[in-house]
């Protein structure tokens, strides 16, 4: 490893030149006027995931979710996050969304191959996950939980056709106990792939109802709702000296004044706005 930071032995880990896009990756995150927390932690993640790459013997072009999802639980022994001699402790949360920041980056120029995220030798699946990206305009992140919650489940169910309400049932109780966290998601995703196969003739529409619902508690101390004076005082402590600050105080905007949701917001483009006539497409 030592040889290896010096550069005096090669690794062939598929891509060229990653100093000058980490550099480019560093000038992409300042352009974007996040606070110095923030803008660090992209910045350190994008090169220590790269040196665990390197380590695991990992090539970027066979990056997908569950590589990301071993570097974020990985048992760091990286020569990379050191301070005061001791290994900077850093949550799976941050390591996955800082990791998928940086790959998306690294997409976005070419530099490493998109994933294919329709495809799939069940014809089933494939019709379901090119329907929730065309007909739902469902994002890639959720066609990727989708399908891989979906495929989970498949060795328990069988066949669609010879489904009934006990099949059903007996996979999400012991599907739900792997991910008790993730219970009611699990609900929303089984149902919406029911949905699709019965609009299909797959299967019989009483299915639909075969999946309980999850309880989902709340702290009882937190309003449901802000109230609108509560609002206006938000957005009339919004500064705007600065361009991320404007940009800070549209978002808010958007989110108060239209009802958009914060995925809405965070897909939206230029071009999406007309200008002329007032009009946002979402």
């Amino acid at each position: 490893r030592f040889l290896e930071d010096q550069g005096y032995v090669g690794v062939d880990d598929g891509i060229d030149d990653l100093p000058r896009h980490l550099a480019d990756y560093f000038d992409g995150i300042d352009r974007l006027q996040l606070a110095q927390g923030p803008a660090q932690s992209y910045r350190s993640e994008a090169e220590h995931f790269a040196a665990w790459l390197r380590i695991a013997r990992r090539q970027w072009a066979d990056i997908d979710d569950t590589i990301i999802d071993q570097y974020a639980v990985h048992d760091c022994r990286c020569p990379v996050w050191r301070k005061r001699g001791k290994l900077v402790a850093t949550g799976t949360k941050r390591r996955r969304r800082c990791a998928r920041h940086f790959v998306e980056f690294l997409r976005d120029r070419g530099v490493i191959p998109s994933v294919e995220l329709v495809s799939d030798d069940d014809p089933h699946m494939a019709a379901y996950l090119a329907w929730l990206k065309q007909h739902r305009g469902a994002t890639d992140e959720t066609i990727r939980r989708y399908r891989a919650d979906i495929r989970r489940l498949a060795p328990m169910l069988g066949e669609p056709s010879q489904w009934d309400a006990a099949v059903l049932r007996r996979a999400f109780q012991q599907r739900s106990k792997e991910t008790p966290g993730s219970a009611s998601l699990l609900v929303t995703i089984i149902r919406s792939y029911i949905r699709f196969l019965v609009v299909q003739g797959i299967c019989r529409p009483a299915l639909l109802h075969a999946i309980p619902s999850v309880q989902r508690y709340r702290l009882s101390t937190l309003p449901r709702h802000v109230n609108p004076a509560t609002i206006e005082q938000i957005i009339g402590a919004c500064p705007t000296d600065r361009p991320v600050e404007v940009r800070d105080k549209a978002i808010i905007l958007l989110l108060a004044r239209l009802g958009l949701r914060a995925g809405d917001i965070r897909d939206m483009h230029l071009d999406d706005i007309d200008w002329r006539s007032g009009h946002l497409t979402v």
